[in-house]
């Protein structure tokens, strides 16, 4: 042999030592683990997070229900419990027989209309117009008349009144009229109510109001009222968690298949990189052991290239049992004993 051929084929073992010196390192499929610490939205898939919503329900019931609740601590007490089966209350300590009860319940009849007769030194609830917002507050749509020391003291209405037109102008015109109507009444509380269920039924008549009839309900079905409220929105509150809980539940299952997905898919990608690198070290010479090894790299060429566009079109979370399996098939071809001359 001459110095020329073994220069050539020294060079060719050269090359080959090359390319197997470039193989990437074979990665491993790593199993996906969540963050120890979640981030976002992650933390609503813990077990504390569900009495931090439950608290929080029990907050925003509250919250909605403060005026009923409230009034166990409320001076204002006595008159809105009275004032929800009644349409008139009487301080205790004006004497007995000072105010006609009787009349100014006839007189109001089944109007939306509230009667509240304070004694002259009562100052519990601070002004007049104090215990009036207290009553309106807590009773819904009623229109309540302050009478105090014998004359109008105050005047207001709950903000759930069917008023038509300009709030307001409805409110400073109505009590402005009702203040003149009854500024030659003083001490005949039972005719300042007639001025006030007059000035009410004009009001309806003028289309300032919408026409309403007041029913009464007994105070345990107020109270049970308010406790079905509060379990209702605490309920709901929970609910709302549950459902934000299970979203990212399965949000963060979906990115775990997808991460998994992506991993395997790399792998076979790998795998696919050996396989080409293996086909490339089959040069033809006249070498048996070289022809038997670009004949079986031609034989599965075909599949190779076929894998690599099946691989690279497949979607986001399919199976890549099937393509694992034909690339372990390809690979075994090309490494067996016969095509790498191992006997």
């Amino acid at each position: 042999m001459t110095a020329k051929g073994k220069s050539r084929r020294g060079g060719k073992r050269a090359r080959r030592r090359a390319r197997h010196a470039e193989k990437p390192t074979r990665a491993t499929t790593n199993v996906w683990e969540p963050p120890s610490k979640p981030t976002g939205w992650a933390w609503l898939s813990r077990r504390s997070a569900v009495p931090v919503i439950i608290a929080i329900g029990v907050i925003v019931a509250a919250v909605v229900l403060w005026p009923r609740v409230s009034l166990l601590f409320s001076p204002a007490r006595p008159i809105v419990n009275t004032l929800s089966q009644d349409s008139v209350w009487v301080d205790p300590d004006l004497p007995a027989d000072s105010v006609d009860v009787d009349r100014i319940r006839g007189i109001i009849g089944q109007r939306p209309l509230g009667v509240v007769v304070l004694a002259p030194d009562n100052d519990s609830l601070g002004r007049p117009l104090d215990a009036c917002t207290s009553v309106v507050s807590r009773i819904d749509d009623i229109t309540v008349m302050v009478v105090q020391d014998g004359g109008l003291g105050a005047g207001c209405q709950g903000d759930d009144v069917p008023i038509t037109h300009n709030e307001f102008g409805y409110d400073f015109v109505f009590w402005s009229m009702m203040d003149s109507q009854t500024a030659f009444l003083n001490g005949d509380v039972p005719a300042q109510v007639e001025q006030l269920a007059f000035a009410y039924d004009s009001r309806v008549e003028a289309g300032d109001l919408e026409p309403r009839t007041r029913t009464f309900s007994a105070p345990a079905g107020a109270w049970a009222l308010a406790g079905g409220l509060l379990l209702v929105v605490t309920l709901g509150v929970v609910l709302v968690f549950l459902g934000l809980r299970r979203g990212v539940i399965a949000l963060q299952s979906r990115q775990e298949r997808r991460r998994h997905w992506r991993a395997q898919r790399d792998d076979l990608d790998l795998d696919l990189q050996e396989i080409a690198l293996i086909m490339l070290d089959a040069e033809p010479t006249a070498d048996t052991l070289a022809t038997t090894r670009t004949h079986a790299a031609a034989a599965v060429s075909a599949d190779y290239i076929l894998l690599l566009d099946e691989l690279s079109e497949a979607p986001m979370g399919s199976d890549l049992t099937g393509l694992r399996r034909r690339i372990f098939g390809i690979r075994a071809k090309l490494t067996s004993d016969k095509a790498s001359g191992r006997k």
